[in-house]
């Protein structure tokens, strides 16, 4: 659906690997679901004791 963006508690991006690593291959299916908030947020997730949050770019329409 849409590109999505992962940023640790740094606030620094990190690839969607960790999507995968985290929920499978059914990842971006299942963050297709979720309607983000207006800044885009849609949760957030622990992984080995670190704490990442999920964001989906907006969709603009051309």
């Amino acid at each position: 659906m849409g590109k999505y963006i992962i940023k640790n508690t740094d606030d620094k991006e990190v690839s969607t690997d960790i999507l995968k690593l985290h929920y499978g291959i059914l990842w971006e299916t299942m963050l297709d679901r979720l309607t983000p908030r207006p800044d885009g947020y849609l949760l957030r997730i622990k992984r080995k004791g670190k704490r990442y949050r999920i964001f989906r770019e907006p969709f603009e329409e051309k």
